[in-house]
């Protein structure tokens, strides 16, 4: 059985990065539906994505036909600056540490599972490429038990940061995406920590010189 996540938010905020990338934080149904297209190489229906836009349907009797000019104008624009090849989506995710793991050394966690996926748009789902490098949040005993006095009743958030999203060759309507970096806290503001998979810090010079130094 497919494990569906659940995102919390949906702001759909772009920031630059470094590395010339886009990073898109929690987007919206449309930039999925326009990113998506755009991986497959298909061909937008951008009246369909307009009447479902807030500026059209903010629209009265008398202006529709302007306000679907420009909101077809506008999500035109959109596609044409989407890169799928260097775009970083960063998605805020409701999770839970499972019971303490002492063989393993750390708490499983409920996102990252083989059949974990988060529900897109249009029956789509995206799926966590290397989950295995992120489904164990790592901690000693005595760490562990701080953990769970830290956490006490409230809730955990994931933010995850994925890279290099791609069709998957095996699941229909699915894509995956590469974890690079996950970062949980409470839902009241607690900072609970960060896992980074090796490849991802690898890749990483300042991670890298943060590790040697700290050597």
């Amino acid at each position: 059985m497919l494990k569906t996540l659940a995102l919390t938010t949906c702001l759909g905020l772009i920031l630059a990065t470094p590395s010339l990338a886009e990073t898109y934080t929690d987007p919206d149904p449309a930039w999925w539906n326009a990113f998506l297209d755009t991986l497959d190489g298909t061909a937008p229906d951008l009246e369909s994505q307009a009447l479902q836009d807030p500026e059209y349907l903010a629209a009265d009797e008398f202006s529709r036909d302007e306000a679907m000019t420009r909101v077809m104008a506008r999500l035109a624009a959109d596609r044409a600056t989407l890169d799928p090849a260097s775009a970083e989506v960063v998605l805020s995710i409701r999770a839970d540490f499972g019971d303490y793991d002492s063989a393993r050394g750390g708490f499983p966690v409920s996102i990252f599972t083989p059949t974990s996926r988060l529900p897109l748009s249009m029956g789509r789902s995206l799926f966590f490429r290397n989950w295995q490098d992120v489904a164990l949040f790592p901690a000693t005993r005595d760490e562990g038990r701080a953990l769970r006095q830290k956490i006490g009743q409230d809730s955990l958030l994931a933010r995850v940061d994925i890279r290099d999203i791609r069709k998957s060759r095996t699941r229909s309507g699915g894509y995956e995406g590469h974890v690079a970096r996950v970062t949980y806290s409470t839902t009241t503001g607690s900072e609970i920590g960060q896992i980074i998979p090796p490849d991802a810090i690898a890749a990483d010079p300042a991670v890298v010189a943060a590790q040697t130094e700290a050597a």
